[in-house]
């Protein structure tokens, strides 16, 4: 359904979901729907993998493994923020990627 969404946001004029997605299986056949779709499962994996080794890495370098169940609020906070963050500064590179292939600019 992203390569739907990223076809709608670059029509010209109002088109809708049906109309967008008649659009592509007449150009492109059952196969268009799942185009770039390859590219959404590697910066899917590349995302979650590395939010969450990140997220370890914050935390054990914060807190003792024995000390984990009693940290403070802001710890978890902390590491989920910078390890969202890191994710997506690894992943954007496929998703510019991804989204030039789904709009057909590659």
């Amino acid at each position: 359904m992203e390569h739907v969404r990223i076809k709608q946001q670059i029509a010209k004029g109002d088109t809708s979901l049906l109309e967008t997605t008649r659009n592509i299986l007449s150009h492109n056949g059952l196969r268009g729907l799942y185009q770039g779709h390859s590219l959404t499962l590697v910066r899917e994996f590349i995302g979650s993998s590395s939010y969450f080794l990140i997220y370890e890495m914050i935390i054990r370098s914060l807190v003792n493994q024995q000390d984990r169940p009693n940290m403070s609020m802001w710890m978890p906070l902390l590491g989920g923020g910078l390890a969202g963050s890191g994710s997506w500064f690894l992943a954007y590179p496929v998703d510019i990627v991804k989204t030039k292939v789904q709009a057909d600019c590659l």
